[in-house]
């Protein structure tokens, strides 16, 4: 009766408590950070370790979470240095060759900005002269000009320098909403008293 034979690894578990060092004389083709964990075995995801592999005088890598190392020559010595992280322990994956790899993606993190706004709604009548449609507003998030006008072309520009052959145009029924936008916006229209609708939020 036959058995199959399976990949050959260790993992190494390494108390980062105290600064120190750890020799292993194995066959490494692959070393890669698993995991570092508490005491309570919740995920520590600023632990560093760095490794020196060989037994010619290099420079240590630093190792983190999910890092690897891939060796094309496997060597017969490895060597884990690293500073303090009180209570922490680091787990290594050594293997001769790639028949084995651990994944560990770390918890996801849920970011959050809080961020309070308010909506104000107004209404302006643009003629055929440059005219301030939205003041400057350094905390305004999003600004929407519709032009209201069922014949009339609205010209958008940032000064009273805006005319109808440099402003941006809203043609009757169209709308354009500015994001992060905190300047003063001017219009111009094509015809007098084009009715524009504006919503600021911010």
């Amino acid at each position: 009766m036959g058995f199959a034979r399976g990949p050959i690894f260790q993992l190494v578990p390494i108390d980062l408590t105290s600064a120190g060092s750890k020799t292993f004389h194995d066959v490494a083709g692959v070393v890669s950070f698993v995991r570092a964990e508490d005491a309570g075995k919740a995920e520590v995801l600023g632990a560093k370790v760095s490794v020196m592999l060989g037994d010619v005088v290099m420079d240590p890598v630093p190792l983190t979470t999910n890092s690897i190392i891939r060796i094309r020559k496997t060597v017969s010595l490895c060597k884990f240095t690293w500073d303090a992280q009180p209570g922490v322990t680091a787990y290594i994956l050594v293997a001769p060759d790639e028949d084995v790899m651990i994944h560990s993606p770390p918890s996801r993190q849920l970011v959050t900005q809080s961020m309070a706004s308010a909506l104000a709604a107004s209404a302006a009548s643009i003629g055929t002269s440059p005219a301030l449609l939205a003041a400057a507003n350094g905390s305004r998030q999003k600004l929407t000009i519709k032009n209201n006008s069922a014949s009339a072309t609205l010209y958008l520009g940032e000064g009273n320098s805006v005319t109808t052959a440099s402003g941006f145009p809203l043609g009757p029924g169209e709308g354009f909403t500015f994001e992060g936008t905190t300047g003063a916006v001017w219009a111009i229209a094509s015809a007098a008293a084009t009715d524009v609708r504006i919503l600021a939020e911010g």
